[in-house]
């Protein structure tokens, strides 16, 4: 479906009034929740509620959808990532 406007789109998409995402995009000074960088915002929220979690970059975004949300594998991956970072022989 084609939104003329992107309060229309937020509406129908995440319930969202005029108005609501530039409060949240005022409350967080702009930036991702994520990765803290000034960029673009789009809505993250739960799938399974629908719940709006707040604002993140698409990266940010994206990552969490790639890892289907699921709060163990993102775990999995800091773990993964702090191990493998520290080993010399890799270098």
């Amino acid at each position: 479906m084609i939104y003329k406007n992107e309060d229309l789109r937020r509406k129908h998409r995440y319930g969202l009034l005029p108005g609501q995402f530039e409060e949240l995009h005022k409350e967080q000074g702009g930036r991702c929740r994520g990765c803290g960088k000034l960029k673009p915002l789009c809505v993250d929220h739960d799938h399974e509620s629908g719940r709006i979690r707040g604002l993140l970059c698409r990266t940010c975004n994206a990552t969490i959808g790639l890892a289907q949300e699921d709060i163990n594998i993102l775990k999995n991956l800091v773990g993964y990532l702090d191990y493998n970072w520290k080993l010399d022989h890799l270098k």
